[in-house]
């Protein structure tokens, strides 16, 4: 329930594109395809830097700053329903069960990277306490 609750708010933070359409014209919107490219494109690279824990660590870090800078702010509370989405996406789309070494590899991978996400986000939140430390 609070993933649903969490995905009605999500939809409402794309400002590019209306997300509160049917997949199915979502699916053809340029803008939607083009954001849903970038996603894929900073999780190919986080896989790829896997074994470069500190370039990995900059690259969510990044990923922190790019959502925290839009408007309106999108935080890391947003990324635990694109890991259920996802994991449930490779689930239909590779019809492998729940317990399938590759499903909860990537449910893991995701899971981590959005507890980096967190980290990182809650640290640019306390340095912008801090400047006039």
């Amino acid at each position: 329930m609070v993933a649903r609750q969490c995905a009605k708010r999500q939809k409402k933070t794309f400002k590019k594109f209306d997300a509160n359409v049917t997949k199915a014209t979502l699916t053809k919107n340029p803008v939607f395809l083009n954001h849903c490219r970038m996603v894929g494109m900073y999780i190919g690279q986080m896989v790829e830097l896997l074994d470069k824990p500190v370039e990995l660590e900059m690259l969510t870090h990044q990923v922190a700053i790019n959502h925290l800078s839009m408007k309106p702010n999108v935080g890391a509370a947003y990324f635990d329903p694109f890991q259920e989405k996802f994991t449930r996406f490779m689930l239909e789309t590779l019809q492998k069960p729940w317990d399938d070494p590759l499903i909860k590899a990537w449910d893991k991978f995701l899971m981590v990277l959005t507890g980096k996400v967190k980290k990182s986000e809650k640290m640019i939140a306390k340095s912008q306490k801090c400047t006039v430390c």
